[in-house]
């Protein structure tokens, strides 16, 4: 599974929510029953291309992820979730600061979709 999701307002899309909302059913993407809950997917693996506006991962962030990114922490949660266990990220970053600004994450997310893909 791969999936290109952008921030908005510090979290995904209402669209990828609706669709996650939608597709999560029991018995279809995970079980329940008296022991707990399980994920159903047959796939254990996923690649996640996280696409942001600002800064979230230097240290001198004025959006530090850890207050302000709950995009990845909620499709890892997800993922895991319904049972994928093995998920690949890559993050492209400063993106409403202009060409110049994002180059360089551009350019290392690019790279890094190469060695995924390689090991996919």
């Amino acid at each position: 599974m791969v999936f290109a999701v952008p921030l908005w307002n510090f979290s995904i899309p209402y669209r990828l929510k609706q669709l996650i909302d939608l597709i999560t059913q029991k018995d279809i993407l995970f079980s329940f029953d008296e022991r707990g809950m399980g994920g159903l997917v047959k796939a254990k693996r996923a690649l996640v291309v996280y696409a942001r506006g600002l800064d979230y991962l230097s240290e001198s962030s004025i959006t530090p992820r850890e207050s302000y990114d709950l995009q990845r922490p909620y499709m890892d949660l997800w993922l895991r979730f319904i049972g994928i266990s093995d998920i690949g990220e890559i993050n492209v970053e400063k993106t409403l600061l202009g060409s110049e600004v994002d180059l360089e994450t551009r350019t290392q997310g690019k790279r890094r979709a190469v060695e995924l893909a390689d090991d996919f």
